[in-house]
């Protein structure tokens, strides 16, 4: 039994560590949604889009994972599903959205955690989103059939900035 608990407590200390690391060295851009009929090999309703995020790491330590959950929504970069290119920082989510997507703001919007420590290597941008970057564990089951037990990451205490 106790080496049950340690192992736990090892991949506890683990995710909080990958957690704390995110924090420090990744901004998340925010795009336009991609639309189906750009994806290779599906044939999908026109009207379906999927959303990205564009995860820029300035730590070249710090190692992404393949497969974000934000808010709720499975995010992958591996090249499968609808994402287009594996390993190209694009994360494009697994559940599509319906309706028109060139009504969607094209501008690109930054988040980033208020523990970011690379702000003097980032383009001035016209609107900034900060927000706090927090793992939720448990609850609903995501698109791949998993539960937040792994952890999630959830968005919480954002702030909106706009330089004119």
């Amino acid at each position: 039994m106790a080496g049950c608990s340690k192992d736990a407590e090892n991949a506890s200390d683990l995710e909080m560590n990958h957690m704390a690391r995110f924090e420090e060295s990744v901004l998340l851009k925010t795009s336009s949604s991609v639309n189906t009929s750009l994806i290779s090999n599906k044939s999908v309703n026109s009207n379906e889009s999927y959303n990205t995020f564009k995860i820029e790491n300035f730590d070249n330590q710090f190692v992404l994972r393949n497969v974000y959950v934000i808010d709720g929504i499975d995010y992958v970069d591996t090249g499968d599903f609808n994402d287009q290119v594996a390993g190209d920082g694009i994360y494009t989510s697994l559940k599509s959205t319906v309706g028109d997507s060139s009504k969607k703001n094209s501008q690109t919007r930054i988040i980033k955690s208020d523990k970011f420590k690379f702000n003097n290597k980032i383009a001035t941008n016209k609107v900034k989103i900060g927000c706090k970057f927090k793992m939720v564990y448990g609850g609903a089951s995501s698109w791949f059939g998993n539960s937040c037990d792994g952890g999630c990451i959830e968005l919480y205490d954002c702030s909106f900035e706009i330089e004119f």
